[in-house]
């Protein structure tokens, strides 16, 4: 009787007291139910439980589920909620280098989604993620990710919450600073949502409109 875990593709948030599922490599969202549900709920419960065949095949099936030697711990997303606004700033001249620099980035942003893997992607923000050193300041992130959202209306690129989120994401990298990448989920009907954070301030979004999704994927900055 095998042991499971996720794959390491793989990642899941409690949706209104169901797991919902990203798989990244397959670029899709996954919810469980009867025997899969019910073998996944248990597993949650006791770690260490050694499943039966059948309901090991019903989880292996799913694609979702790999073998373990051991015992291994199936903890859901969890990140603090972001409750800040990112505050608005109205003064200030318009830097044409930045404006020409965050129409680049949404401008790649916008073809990469179109041709590369969703998992090549957020494997590039993990890893720029771990060539940071040093954590930066609330008060640096805020004032960069005011730039960029001061910015943005001016280039003329249709927004997209996950586009716009890796172009900041990668704005805020060049300038050697980081922010929580976050993908989220609601269910009835099913959204999928995607944002940045830092210290408790949503930086392109709004805390209301974040709050009724439910991470179930996090790049954290640190």
């Amino acid at each position: 009787m095998p042991y499971l875990q996720l794959q390491r593709h793989v990642s899941f948030g409690i949706v209104e007291d169901r797991p919902v599922f990203l798989d990244l490599r397959r670029d899709r969202y996954f919810a469980l139910d009867g025997t899969a549900r019910s073998a996944f709920g248990a597993l949650c419960r006791e770690p260490d439980l050694a499943l039966d065949s059948r309901s090991a095949a019903h989880l292996l099936a799913t694609g979702l589920f790999m073998t373990a030697e051991k015992p291994t711990e199936l903890p859901p997303v969890n990140i603090l909620p972001a409750t800040r606004e990112l505050p608005i700033v109205s003064d200030g001249s318009l830097a044409p280098l930045d404006l020409i620099e965050i129409g680049w980035l949404l401008q790649r942003a916008h073809r990469a989604l179109q041709s590369e893997p969703i998992e090549k992607l957020i494997e590039g923000c993990r890893r720029g993620t771990r060539q940071r050193s040093a954590r930066a300041s609330t008060d640096r992130i805020v004032a960069l990710a005011q730039r960029f959202r001061r910015l943005r209306p001016w280039v003329p690129i249709r927004p997209s919450c996950l586009q716009d989120s890796l172009a900041l994401h990668h704005w805020l990298g060049r300038r050697g600073s980081s922010a929580d990448l976050i993908l989220g989920v609601k269910l009835n009907p099913f959204a999928a949502h995607s944002w940045l954070q830092f210290d408790g301030v949503v930086l392109n979004d709004t805390p209301e409109r974040v709050a009724a999704f439910t991470p179930v994927l996090t790049v954290p900055c640190n």
